[in-house]
């Protein structure tokens, strides 16, 4: 339920900024998740094996939370690039309406491969890697509502699979630990 409406949430945010921001800055935020994501593929793993050293966890749980690190940082450094960039780039008066379409069709594809890829990492965190064995009330919680997440497995098993059938010829063969991998069988090697 609250994973449920996080997501929602989340989704919606996503739409009004696509509306409000529009297509040219949609966009280059998209063009940013990629480049976060090929650069999170190339640097997870030494990145991973420092985590896993210096926080004591195993390099599975590593590997997760450097990619989600480096994803997220390369995402927010290249998006701000970008948009500061291209700060002046407008549509035409007379497409006002239609950059305001687009912007939010784009985030409806940027939302979809982002709470995908949330998905997956969640799900794999706190089920597959042992996130609920964890014995804190609020880890209990969000396990309990990460197992009984519609949303979660729709976008992880549905949406960010589609995708990546779509992408994979465009991204590092490494990407494939959180893309490729199938949220409740094969778990990720030590």
């Amino acid at each position: 339920m609250f994973v449920d409406l996080f997501f929602l949430l989340l989704l919606f945010g996503m739409l009004m900024l696509g509306f409000f921001q529009g297509v040219i800055r949609m966009t280059i935020i998209l063009v940013s998740f990629y480049l976060g994501v090929v650069l999170a593929s190339y640097w997870f793993k030494p990145f991973g094996v420092w985590i896993a050293k210096n926080f004591d966890t195993t390099n599975a749980v590593g590997r997760y939370v450097g990619f989600s690190l480096l994803f997220m940082a390369g995402m927010a450094i290249l998006s701000a690039i970008g948009i500061y960039t291209f700060r002046y780039a407008e549509m035409p008066g007379q497409l006002k309406y239609l950059n305001f379409i687009l912007g939010m069709l784009v985030a409806l594809v940027l939302a979809g491969l982002f709470l995908g890829l949330f998905a997956v990492i969640l799900w794999n965190m706190m089920v597959e890697r042992g996130g609920c064995t964890i014995d804190f009330p609020v880890m209990k919680l969000l396990c309990r509502h990460v197992k009984q997440s519609f949303l979660l497995k729709y976008f992880s098993d549905h949406i960010l699979a589609s995708s990546y059938n779509f992408a994979d010829p465009i991204l590092p063969d490494d990407a494939s630990i959180i893309f490729a991998v199938p949220q409740s069988t094969t778990p990720i090697p030590e």
